[in-house]
């Protein structure tokens, strides 16, 4: 017998694509109605989550640079979804997500990381100007976000921060050696996160 699922339900992920149909439907129900905020959506990584957890049934916001982009894959989406175009680099930015989540849905319950910069090669070579930039998207942007999106997730009981990150946050190589500082310092970010406890609320 399938899990009831709710608004305050138990968040869990999706199983993948390949599931039969009624064990996928099943796994999906406790994300039905539920809201994500994804960060980095109109292409690549970011737009592959939005229509994964849109088939699972999950309201949406979505933010990225491009509002062709982010407008096309609105109206290519089967759920109700929020589009805020702006620089993940604005300090404004988390808290005018989840202020946009709150008034489109009513809640917020999943966060997701995804904007990312790459700057490659080794750190000595790389120009300080774009690792700076790097910098401000892939370590400064998560941590404010998950600050914002921790603080509201703790209050309401429940939810899940997701971070996307890279091989660079395990790995070491010449080619990433700028861009897997900034991997391995969102990892530590975390990590302590979790230690500190706030994973009791589900985040992840």
């Amino acid at each position: 017998m399938a899990e009831a699922a709710g608004p305050d339900a138990p968040l869990r992920g999706r199983a993948g694509v390949d599931a039969p149909q009624h064990d996928q439907a099943a796994r999906d129900a406790p994300l039905r109605g539920r809201v994500a905020v994804i960060t980095g959506a109109s292409s690549g990584i970011g737009e592959a989550i939005a229509r994964e957890l849109a088939a699972a049934g999950m309201h949406l916001v979505i933010t990225a640079r491009r509002a062709d982009r982010l407008e096309a894959l609105r109206n290519s989406l089967p759920v109700l979804c929020a589009t805020l175009v702006t620089d993940i680099e604005d300090p404004a930015t988390p808290q005018a997500l989840l202020a946009l989540a709150l008034q489109a849905h009513g809640r917020a319950d999943v966060l997701v990381n995804n904007a990312g910069r790459v700057v490659a090669g080794p750190l000595e070579t790389v120009d300080l100007d774009d690792l700076a930039a790097m910098t401000r998207v892939n370590f400064d942007a998560v941590v404010r976000a998950s600050y914002v999106f921790a603080r509201h997730l703790k209050l309401q009981g429940s939810g899940a921060i997701v971070n996307v990150s890279s091989v660079g946050a395990y790995l070491s190589h010449s080619s990433m050696g700028a861009g897997g500082l900034h991997h391995r310092a969102a990892r530590g970010t975390e990590r302590q996160r979790r230690a500190r406890g706030q994973h009791r609320a589900g985040q992840h």
